[in-house]
């Protein structure tokens, strides 16, 4: 998914909870891995939510696997995005 922030941010774009857009991107990352060759990454959007420094990193290793309970949820490199305003 790209951007995936937006989705949490905005409502007319769902305002889905950081627990189940993560829930879902360490799922798809676990059938991936198990499943092909490919890498696995989610463009982020704010890097605010690609970091442990500031709200938390959405993506991280230990985040996904938390939530799926499977040892390859994780994503194989990050995609965040940069914005100049």
């Amino acid at each position: 998914m790209n951007e995936p922030d937006w989705v949490f941010e905005n409502e007319e774009c769902g305002q889905i909870g950081w627990d189940k857009l993560s829930y879902f991107f360490g799922k798809c990352a676990s059938v991936i891995h198990e499943n092909s060759d490919f890498l696995v990454t989610v463009g982020m959007g704010i890097i605010k939510y690609n970091s442990d420094k500031y709200e938390g990193n959405m993506v991280s290793d230990e985040y996904l696997k938390e939530l799926t309970g499977l040892d390859n949820s994780c994503l194989d490199f990050y995609s965040t995005h940069y914005y100049n305003w």
